[in-house]
């Protein structure tokens, strides 16, 4: 199943029947490799129709992923959460040329975000996402999306939806998606839409007019940590062999004396 499309799907008809459906997801990415990566989104329950957002297969794919989970159902909304804590970033990458596809995070494929090029000082990271939104020409999302099974929200003018209703409803109207990445460092390079703090923050924001295959492309460097250990741990080495050295010529110094 590729639920997650679906709920893209949701997001955007709830936004613009209630206007109260948001979409956004943040990477924050620290200087020691360490990272967090976090999707928040609400639904109307009326949209969901009695339905919940994620199958239990795709809950149990989640955890296995080590994602945490927080489900609030509160003022008519079911709000989910969904936060991973990343001790090394090199955990989600790959020294093989990737793209990561955002609809693969409730299927059971291991988290692969970012091509690493490892450098003698610096690494290299690149990240190619795929967030696949809806193409408004053709009323469906990449790889002919199934929208058939979502219903229009209690309260719309119709009391029963055809497909290409619906499809109209998505296809025709505005809704928003925010994308977020925190640096370190400024990044290399980026295709965002908004950018603070040197290149530090990148922000993409992606609107009906959007093209169904958006990419987001971001390059950052971070400190190869290996190699900082080992130089580290040469600079201690050179240090006490300086100090057993001079302690011989100054012990050898006063037997002289």
């Amino acid at each position: 199943m590729k639920r997650i499309k679906k709920i893209i799907i949701v997001l955007l008809i709830t936004l613009l029947l209630t206007g109260c459906a948001k979409l956004d997801i943040d990477m924050n990415i620290k200087r020691d490799g360490s990272m967090t990566y976090k999707i928040d989104y609400s639904v109307s329950k009326d949209v969901l129709n009695g339905q919940d957002l994620f199958d239990e297969n795709e809950i149990k794919n989640l955890k296995e992923k080590k994602y945490d989970i927080n489900k609030t159902d509160k003022d008519g909304f079911i709000s989910y959460s969904l936060t991973k804590n990343i001790s090394d970033i090199n955990e989600v990458s790959s020294n093989n040329e990737i793209i990561y596809i955002l609809s693969d995070i409730t299927t059971d494929k291991e988290d692969e975000i970012f091509y690493v090029q490892n450098g003698l000082l610096k690494d290299k990271y690149k990240a190619v996402i795929k967030l696949r939104l809806l193409d408004k020409k053709n009323n469906n999302g990449i790889e002919n999306t199934n929208i058939d099974s979502i219903q229009t929200p209690v309260g719309s003018n119709s009391t029963e939806t055809s497909n290409e209703t619906v499809k109209e409803v998505v296809a025709d109207n505005s809704f928003d998606i925010s994308f977020k990445v925190n640096l370190p460092r400024s990044a290399i390079s980026n295709n965002a839409t908004k950018t603070e703090k040197n290149n530090k923050v990148l922000i993409w924001s992606y609107n009906s007019d959007s093209s169904p295959d958006e990419t987001i492309e971001f390059e950052f460097e971070l400190y190869n940590k290996n190699m900082m250990y080992i130089l580290a741990s040469m600079f201690v080495f050179l240090m006490i062999l300086v100090i057993i050295l001079n302690r011989r010529k100054w012990v050898k110094n006063g037997k002289r004396k």
